[in-house]
């Protein structure tokens, strides 16, 4: 029961994350690099994909672990390739700390 219970938490998360990245994508300039914070993906701790307006953002471990170094890092989107259906698929690339000059 409990397996089901955190399942449910997780499509729920999972759903906050795609009505929000939805927004976020939808109101960025073409042209513009997409960036991504860790609120963006609803401070997730699990990696996997999450479903977005057309297409499969991909979320790994080693994302996760940086944004709970750097909360505030943001990763840029890159379009990867189409999936055999058609479906977009984006990853993240590198990142920036806001207020950080390297």
């Amino acid at each position: 029961m409990k397996q089901f219970a955190r399942r449910g938490e997780r499509e729920v998360a999972r759903a906050l994350v795609l009505r929000h990245f939805c927004r976020l994508v939808e109101s960025r300039a073409e042209g513009e690099k997409m960036k991504v914070s860790w609120a963006d993906v609803g401070h997730t701790e699990m990696p996997g994909s999450f479903q977005i307006f057309n297409g499969m953002l991909e979320v790994k471990h080693q994302h996760i672990t940086i944004w709970k170094s750097e909360p505030t890092a943001r990763f840029t989107v890159i379009p990867f390739k189409a999936l055999s259906d058609g479906v977009q698929r984006y990853v993240l690339g590198s990142y920036d700390v806001p207020g950080e000059d390297f």
